[in-house]
């Protein structure tokens, strides 16, 4: 059963391609030292089967229970590795620095591996005007948003909501101008009745 094969977007797919050409470029790094630090282990063993060939046969029949005896035990105890030796055999196993272009590779692959765009520095110089213009608009639209507290949610609730109170405020406006009309009445009463008296 075949798998659907997707097509990245462009963008993705230069990324991806980029991260592909990273780590074949690292990994052919690794192969190269790989295969320098076996060249080198190799040497070491020739060199090694040479002194064991140039000896005695005595003395190699002598040298095998020191050197097994000395495995046995802890380096820290046998002093058999001082501390010379052990600064060398770091050295050898150490990897080499990186070159400029190597660095510059890594953090593309860091990148890329991140998902961080490589975008431009943001400017660092702001328009305290503009700055003052934009906390001006923000101010008015979070009045506006005041103004919506208290509506429900949902559209269709929120305009009968606002019909409802506009009903009451015409309720409430018909009583205003019943209380008004009141008034100029008892004031055309009282009017009257001081007339006559």
């Amino acid at each position: 059963m075949a798998l659907p094969l997707i097509i990245p977007s462009t963008p993705e797919f230069t990324a991806q391609l980029q991260r592909v050409e990273t780590l074949h470029q690292q990994l052919k790094n690794e192969h190269a030292r790989a295969q320098e630090f076996l060249a080198k282990l190799r040497r070491g063993e020739e060199m090694q089967a040479q002194a064991l060939q140039s000896q005695t046969p005595s003395q190699s029949v002598q040298s095998q229970p020191i050197a097994s005896h000395q495995r046995s035990k802890p380096a820290a105890v046998n002093g058999a590795h001082s501390e010379q030796e052990k600064m060398c055999c770091c050295r050898r196993h150490q990897s080499k620095p990186l070159t400029e272009k190597e660095k510059k590779m890594a953090e593309e692959y860091r990148k890329a591996r991140l998902g961080q765009p490589n975008l431009p520095p943001l400017p660092t110089h702001v328009d305290e005007r503009e700055v003052r213009d934009l906390e001006k608009r923000v101010r008015g639209l979070e009045g506006r948003v005041r103004g919506f507290e208290g509506l429900p949610p949902d559209r269709e609730m929120a305009l009968l909501e606002v019909e409802r109170l506009r009903r009451e405020l015409e309720g409430l406006a018909r009583r205003r101008e019943g209380l008004f009309a009141g008034l100029g009445q008892i004031e055309d009463k009282g009017k009257a009745g001081r007339g006559k008296a």
